[in-house]
């Protein structure tokens, strides 16, 4: 399989990865506190390898049931169906529970939310971003479609590997953002990024609602499509 066909089978995934209006605001709250730059990065750089180390272990397990051939794609046809249902159930919840989308204890008070990021330390900023970024109900279901996709198409296991990078740097770069913003714009990144997290803000909301709901969609679509066939 040819790069660009690995890079066309994940990419909604990837991309659905990558709006996480319920997290940036983490990076950007560590800029504010000492070594914000260091621990805005690291933050990201632990969002960007946690699925990496936790889709490694999958696949292992799966190579060592030797699952493989129609059993295999049976079995990720079906969790991709699974996947697009409980992508549907969230859109459902995350539209009755708006506040929910917004970080722990944020809408309450958001000082003491700001006060609390800043207290960090680099490696709690570096775990941290790992466990966000491959738990949780959101993460956790795009880390399974990605290697359900995976299992789907066969890859060997360089592939597999390389779909994993695709998958994570396109999901880190909204992630990646704050940072760049502060070492690009200098003294000026505090106003982009108080207009960035005012935005988010405002249609946060909106933005999850509809890449939770064109996600479910097109994962029912590709689990019918294989178990089908």
């Amino acid at each position: 399989m040819s790069i660009w066909a690995i890079v066309a089978s994940i990419l909604p995934l990837a991309v659905a990865k990558m709006v996480a209006p319920t997290i940036v605001p983490i990076p950007i709250a560590l800029l504010t506190a000492r070594h914000g730059r260091a621990k805005s990065g690291i933050f990201t750089l632990g969002w960007f390898l946690g699925p990496i180390v936790v889709g490694d272990v999958v696949l292992l397990l799966v190579a060592a049931f030797a699952l493989q051939g129609e059993a295999a794609s049976t079995i990720a046809h079906a969790l991709l169906l699974g996947l697009g249902l409980l992508c549907l159930l969230m859109t459902f919840q995350a539209w009755r529970l708006s506040a929910s989308l917004l970080p722990i204890g944020r809408t309450s008070d958001p000082a003491a939310w700001s006060e609390n990021v800043n207290r960090f330390s680099v490696s709690q900023s570096f775990f941290s971003g790992a466990l966000l970024s491959s738990s949780g109900v959101k993460g956790t279901a795009l880390l399974l479609s990605t290697l359900a996709v995976i299992a789907e198409t066969d890859l060997d296991i360089v592939q597999a590997q390389l779909a994993l990078l695709i998958f994570t740097a396109i999901g880190s770069l909204l992630i990646g953002t704050p940072v760049a913003i502060a070492v690009y714009f200098g003294e000026r990144a505090d106003a982009v990024l108080d207009a960035l997290r005012t935005w988010l803000d405002l249609h946060g909301q909106a933005v999850v609602l509809g890449t939770l709901l064109v996600l479910g969609v097109w994962l029912i679509g590709k689990g019918l499509e294989g178990l089908l066939r």
